[in-house]
């Protein structure tokens, strides 16, 4: 009898539940590479209320299916004015689907309330981090005032749906230790984390010829932003302009995941106004194929970043650490950075700190390379995708057996 219970609750297939596929960012970027692996062990679905026709075809070439179940998502702002709508219709649709599936997870508001509201169950609440909108102080004071006004009434209408999908899930796993602490603050609930994962065989030092003749003679910081408060960009550009004279050959690349027309405006107002055109170049939104080649080129990368727990992580800065290129970041994370061993850690807002260390890296060859060499080395020791993926199925399992609806 006991052989058989553990038989009949055994995962058979998982829907994974995300608001949108239509942006190439962090929070995307996660679920695409473990839910791909996890995939390759026990089949599962990517259901979201949008997706765009690239996010489509990558899980296309996975063997996966996408379910798009909304016609809109939180990106539209005709979203948040019918939200209660468009929520009813995620849990009509699911409850279509649900029979399909022994476990579900759940990795952004509102799918975590969809999936309760569904009786979906088991269920993981995965929290990348508590929904920024709602729950990122740091996040929401960044914005005009306006927005603020906009995101508080958002807030105070929806955020205890938030709490609630994830004090109902079966188990709550999360990025790291610190947004642990932060969804202990906010839902109540002990998280557990899984960490980061890199693929270090296609984020490794590449050279692309092209890249090197391109730029030539130039010392190179690369930055990623996505255009958010938090991303800091004002900071990476600001930096420039204190440097440049101690590193006349100095290039500042800046690539997106989304681009944000009216800020880009600005910051390009101001590199002209305070003629940075030959230090700062907007390179734009970089194909995944191509990423590589443009971390490998670069001497350092820099992340200007603020944030608790997830909002302070950044793939960005590991896979340019797998590509042998040592950083320099804020300081509200140590889980990528080791100071003076793969970088340097500065706290936000301090800027002779910045400038000293950025000076240091780009004028000393070798301490440059020793710094990438072993950024690599700790990315491969520490950061592993398959290491994520059964962290995050070993715990699906426990659930499932414990769960008393299995």
């Amino acid at each position: 009898m006991k052989e058989e219970t553990v038989k009949n609750a055994k995962i058979k297939r998982i829907a994974w539940l995300h608001s949108h596929f239509l942006l190439w960012a962090g929070g995307t970027k996660f679920v695409y590479e473990v839910s791909r692996r996890m995939h390759q062990k026990i089949p599962v679905d990517m259901i979201v209320e949008r997706c765009s026709p690239e996010m489509n075809e990558r899980y296309r070439r996975e063997g996966m299916s996408v379910i798009e179940i909304n016609n809109r998502s939180s990106t539209s702002h005709w979203y948040w004015l019918f939200f209660p709508f468009y929520l009813e219709k995620d849990i009509r649709r699911l409850q279509e689907l649900k029979s399909r599936y022994s476990f579900f997870i759940t990795s952004m508001f509102p799918m975590n309330y969809v999936v309760y509201r569904a009786t979906a169950y088991p269920y993981m609440s995965y929290v990348m981090e508590p929904f920024a909108f709602f729950h990122d102080r740091d996040m929401i004071h960044g914005f005009p005032m306006f927005d603020r006004i906009l995101l508080s009434v958002l807030a105070q209408c929806y955020k205890n749906l938030d709490i609630e999908g994830v004090q109902k899930a079966t188990v709550v796993m999360t990025i790291n230790r610190g947004t642990a602490d932060w969804a202990r603050e906010i839902y109540c609930r002990d998280a557990i984390p899984s960490y980061l994962g890199v693929d270090t065989d296609f984020f490794a030092p590449k050279p692309n010829p092209a890249l090197i003749r391109k730029y030539e003679g130039k010392k190179i910081i690369i930055h990623s932003t996505d255009f958010t408060p938090l991303k800091k960009t004002w900071d990476a550009v600001q930096i420039i302009e204190v440097i440049k004279n101690k590193i006349p050959n100095l290039k500042l690349l800046i690539t997106w995941s989304f681009e944000n027309a009216r800020e880009l405006a600005r910051l390009k107002r101001y590199v002209q106004d305070h003629d940075l055109n030959d230090h700062i170049e907007f390179v734009g939104h970089v194909s995944h194929n191509d990423l590589p080649y443009y971390y490998s080129l670069a001497d350092v990368s820099l992340y200007t970043g603020i944030g608790r727990g997830a909002s302070a992580a950044s793939l960005f800065v590991l896979e340019c650490m797998a590509c042998g290129t040592p950083g320099v970041r804020t300081d509200f994370t140590a889980d990528e950075i080791v100071h003076e061993l793969t970088g340097f850690l500065y706290r936000a807002g301090d800027t002779r700190s910045l400038e000293k260390y950025l000076t240091e890296l780009l004028t000393n060859d070798p301490l440059r390379k020793k710094f990438g060499e072993e950024a690599r080395k700790q990315v491969l020791l520490r950061y592993n995708w398959d290491r994520v993926v059964d962290r995050i199925l070993e715990i699906l399992e426990k659930a499932k057996q414990s769960d008393g609806r299995a």
